[in-house]
């Protein structure tokens, strides 16, 4: 079974996180498009009075979490994709938008940026390895387009 949040191409700042020959993977493990952000404001008790206070919350910001695999055929093809994404992931950035195609063909977008640090993991020295990055957005919510 699919559905409309099936993600098919993942960008960030307009670089493709995704290779069509498999060397480049990525997929969300947090705050994907639809996912509800975090929320600003609290409930009181009032030690006089009866149950809770509910005050209007507002959605704040929404943490995003990608994991990326680099699969190379070589050591340099490794080293090269494995620097061009540490430039692309710099924690001292400007917000770039971060970009998602759906499965129905609608465009999913929204302002982020990287948190530090960028985690790496060699499962297979110099020629694979998992990166996870961490983003945040203070949209707060994904900005979803037909095709």
């Amino acid at each position: 079974m699919t559905s409309g949040l099936a993600l098919i191409e993942i960008t960030y700042d307009s670089v493709p996180l995704w290779s069509s020959d498999g060397r480049l993977r990525s997929r969300f493990v947090k705050g994907w498009p639809g996912e509800t952000p975090m929320v600003r404001g609290e409930d009181d008790v009032i030690a006089a009075a009866v149950g809770r206070s509910f005050y209007p919350k507002v959605g704040d910001h929404l943490d995003i979490g990608i994991m990326l695999t680099v699969a190379a055929g070589t050591e340099g093809l490794f080293r090269a994709e494995m620097i061009t994404l540490y430039l692309l992931f710099d924690a001292t950035a400007a917000p770039a938008t971060l970009g998602a195609t759906l499965e129905d063909g609608r465009t999913a977008s929204i302002n982020a940026y990287v948190l530090p640090p960028v985690l790496t993991r060699e499962l297979v020295p110099s020629l694979v390895a998992e990166i996870e990055v961490a983003l945040v957005s203070i949209d707060p919510a994904w900005v979803i387009t037909a095709p």
